[in-house]
């Protein structure tokens, strides 16, 4: 049986608060987030002091969506590649 357990966790991301639902073994990478999110947005606010918090936070939100997308295409294309050698293994073993 599965773990559904979630606990609430409550964030401050650009000086707003929000309120996630999380299963208690991603506390720890949920602040982690947090955390990085954070850092990103107070060194862009210090570095364009004329946008609104909106801005930035706009800004914030495409940087992590793009890294996202980075990633998902990247391991997209890794799980192509595996599949690809495992049809070349398996194709081997038939072969022999």
């Amino acid at each position: 049986m599965s773990d559904t357990r979630k606990i609430k966790m409550h964030l401050d991301i650009g000086d707003h608060e929000i309120t996630v639902q999380v299963p208690p073994d991603r506390h720890d990478f949920i602040r982690d987030v947090e955390k990085n999110v954070n850092g990103l947005y107070s060194k862009w606010r210090k570095e364009f002091p004329d946008k609104t918090n909106a801005e930035v936070l706009a800004m914030v939100t495409y940087q992590y969506a793009s890294f996202y997308n980075t990633y998902k295409e990247r391991y997209e294309q890794a799980l192509a590649k595996a599949e690809e050698c495992l049809e070349m293994f398996r194709e081997d073993e038939t072969t022999e």
